[in-house]
């Protein structure tokens, strides 16, 4: 076998018994390729602006024998493969590195890398981040940049601008790299972009910047409800706009420790109450929400309040205000307790009476709890009263001599000075009496008749217990006129008047024995005048003959008594003029009238003497009547007294020293 040479020689093909000579092609290549432009070859870079309907060809240039497959590459991509021709269209995304490949008998070989640049002024004009509104602090920046960018060649340039202002707010693709916004207010921003292709400019949307100065909405949200020793939970709400940086919590104004979004309580306590502050921190700043927590718990301290300052109260004058404070949440009912009886009250304030004294307690209650609690404390209420006098006697008869047995019953606050009174005389003194109490009278004789009364006094008032008893007696003289050593003239009026007493009334019996004899006469009854307790004699001494001994007789069906009258004058010796006939001293001395007789004299010294009788029993009857006056004028003043002895008492205690100013220590 023979052997052939491929580069432009003849061959020669020798067989075993002869040769032949054959010429043969030459073929090579590809030696170099390189990328030619309008025939010229080109390397480093084109630039050419943007145009679509225009393109640019290369051509991929070998030397090869046969032709060399030429392919196109872009950006190290195969972009075309066999034409040595590339017709690139002036498109922005055209730009790019070229490089052709030639391939031929002798291998492969690449051109230079051409650099194609299609300039094009900007496109779109946007913003970065994506937002519509974006928030910055007050003299600050927001937490990320705001960025201006725009697909443009060569690079853009950027401008920054305010609306409603034409000056330039800043220039550069960032719009707070080189100022702070210092606005409180919004403001609305747009990016202008620009390149030498001219006459583009394009400008971007627009956005709002606004000034935030910390969290929006912060609330604290409670799980309800706050029970004491229950778990109890604050979790504090906020809407920071990057996130949440930092929860600080405060009670009633001091810092607490916790520092989380939840403040947790695990057994909750009265204590607890109160005003918490939740402060959270974002990149703008601090804001604070609030909440006022009240735990619920079951009455606490108990008490029962007597509000008022004096210590004891009147009754029917004062005011008794009582009522039952606790601590509870939520608010207590109560209950009021006398004597620990239940009272039918929620609340005491009335007009004070007697039946109001006592220990009171009170007891709470709320929803927590199924039972009262009691008040640690009791108020003791003494209600002052004037004192009440009460008996069970109300018609005695007591036959004299006998005891009598008034049995009282004092009712009164304080205690009572009770004095116990006959007519106006006082029998008994008795300190401080309280319930019933018993005094024996001895009953004597009818002097002990008349009103038994009962007077009892205290701070507040006096009360008083009047008892007439039924008294039997046999008569008593109460008193008489006064004939003793009196001595009578012929002519002279007797009035003698005797006050008696007796129970049944008295049989009145009068009898004269006179001076001379001892037979006993009657008198006469129209000399007589007799009352129930009373009798009078009245009668003119008209001559010696009624001078002597007047005898009145009292008698019932318990007795009787006789009471003697001696009724005497000087008895003058008489003449024998007329024999029987006695004239007195008086009777002689007519002081010179001898022309009167005695028998003359006498008739008109008994008509003279019978008109002041008359007189004087009419003047008599005028006396017993002003005498009833006086008895009722000494009740009232009787009264009177006692009430201002109760005032003076009063005064005494309240205003000690007052006293001592006026009447001295003693």
């Amino acid at each position: 076998m023979g052997t052939a040479s491929l580069v432009g020689i003849t061959l020669m093909i020798c067989l075993r018994s002869f040769c032949l000579a054959v010429e043969a092609n030459k073929y090579y290549g590809p030696k170099a390729a390189s990328v030619l432009r309008n025939y010229q070859t080109i390397s480093g870079d084109i630039i050419e602006k943007e145009d679509t309907s225009m393109t640019i060809p290369l051509n991929c240039s070998s030397g090869c024998n046969p032709p060399c497959e030429v392919a196109w590459y872009k950006d190290g991509q195969l972009e075309s493969r066999g034409n040595p021709v590339i017709k690139i269209t002036r498109d922005r995304r055209m730009s790019g590195v070229y490089q052709c490949e030639a391939s031929g008998v002798e291998g492969k070989v690449k051109s230079a890398q051409v650099h194609l640049t299609i300039q094009y002024p900007p496109g779109d004009v946007t913003i970065t981040p994506g937002d519509d509104t974006f928030y910055t602090k007050v003299r600050g920046k927001p937490l990320h940049d705001i960025t201006c960018e725009a697909d443009c060649l060569p690079e853009c340039s950027y401008r920054w601008y305010r609306e409603g202002y034409p000056y330039r707010h800043t220039k550069g693709n960032s719009l707070f790299t080189t100022r702070s916004y210092n606005y409180r207010s919004s403001s609305i921003f747009r990016c202008h972009a620009s390149n030498v292709i001219e006459p583009f400019t394009k400008y971007s949307r627009r956005i709002t910047v606004k000034v935030k100065d910390g969290p929006d909405n912060v609330t604290i949200i409670p799980s309800l409800p706050a029970i004491e020793n229950r778990s109890f939970t604050l979790t504090c709400s906020a809407s920071c706009y990057h996130g949440c940086r930092s929860y600080s919590w405060y009670h009633d104004g001091r810092l607490m420790i916790q520092r989380t979004k939840v403040l947790e309580f695990h057994r909750l306590s009265k204590e607890d109450s109160g005003r918490y502050q939740c402060q959270v921190t974002d990149y703008f700043g601090t804001k604070s929400g609030y909440y006022t927590m009240t735990a619920q718990y079951d009455p606490k301290y108990v008490r029962i309040q007597y509000r008022s300052s004096l210590k004891h109260l009147i009754e029917g004058q004062d005011r008794l205000t009582i009522t039952c404070d606790a601590d509870c949440r939520p608010r207590c009912t109560y209950l009021f307790y006398q004597n620990e009886k239940l009272l039918d009250k929620m609340y005491i304030n009335e007009l004070v009476h007697r039946n109001m004294s006592g220990r009171y307690t009170c007891a709470a209650r709320n929803s927590l709890m199924n039972a009262y609690r009691n008040s640690s404390n009791s108020q003791n209420i003494k209600i002052k009263y004037k004192p009440v006098i009460t008996s069970p006697k109300n018609q005695t008869t007591i036959t004299a001599p006998d005891l009598l047995d008034l049995t009282f019953s004092v009712d009164g606050s304080p205690s009572s000075n009770v004095t116990i009174f006959h007519e106006t005389k006082t029998l008994t003194f008795l300190p401080h009496v309280t319930g019933q109490f018993s005094f024996n009278v001895s009953i004597e004789s009818c002097l002990d008749q008349g009103e038994y009364r009962v007077e009892a006094v205290n701070d507040v008032g006096f009360g008083s217990f009047n008892f007439m008893p039924n008294i039997k007696c046999s008569p008593i003289v109460v008193r008489h006129s006064n004939v003793a050593h009196k001595e009578f003239r012929v002519g002279d009026l007797l009035h003698l008047t005797v006050i008696f007493m007796a129970n049944p009334t008295a049989e009145v019996l009068w009898s004269f024995v006179p001076w001379n004899q001892n037979t006993s006469l009657k008198v006469q009854a129209q000399q007589i005048q007799t009352h129930k307790e009373s009798t009078k004699l009245v009668l003119i001494l008209s001559d010696t003959h009624k001078f002597g001994k007047y005898i009145l007789e009292l008698k019932n069906e318990l007795g009787k008594i006789n009471k003697e009258f001696n009724i005497q004058g000087p008895i003058v010796a008489a003449t024998k003029t007329d024999p029987g006939t006695t004239i007195s001293s008086r009777d002689s001395d007519s002081d010179g009238d001898l022309s009167m007789s005695p028998t003359s004299w006498k008739g008109k010294t008994n008509a003279l003497r019978e008109t002041e009788m008359n007189t004087f029993l009419l003047q008599q009857d005028k006396l017993h009547e002003e005498v009833q006056k006086l008895r009722l004028e000494g009740d009232v003043l009787r009264l009177k007294r006692n009430y201002y002895v109760i005032k003076l008492q009063v005064l005494m205690k309240e205003h000690p020293d007052i006293i001592d100013e006026v009447f001295g220590e003693d």
